[in-house]
């Protein structure tokens, strides 16, 4: 519902409530223990949809500099 709620907001341009909505997604996904991988993408789709593409690549790359993280640490692990 926050998802919807949020995309609704920024297509309309109601920045603020926005950031409202997407500040308690983002509190849900960590209390649900979602990695910030996943939280990065799913803010990513948040801004593609309400078609804010600057905002979407910001989260895209997050997203990708989170996986490089998590693949560097793999394998490190792996190697020690």
């Amino acid at each position: 519902m926050l998802y919807r709620q949020a995309i609704l907001a920024l297509s309309e341009g109601k920045v603020n409530k926005a950031n409202e909505y997407i500040e308690k997604y983002k509190s849900i996904g960590k209390e649900n223990s979602w990695s910030a991988d996943s939280i990065a993408t799913n803010l990513a789709l948040i801004y593609t949809e309400a078609d804010i593409l600057d905002s979407a690549e910001f989260y895209y790359q997050k997203r990708s500099l989170y996986s490089l993280i998590i693949q560097e640490e793999s394998m490190a692990l792996h190697i020690s």
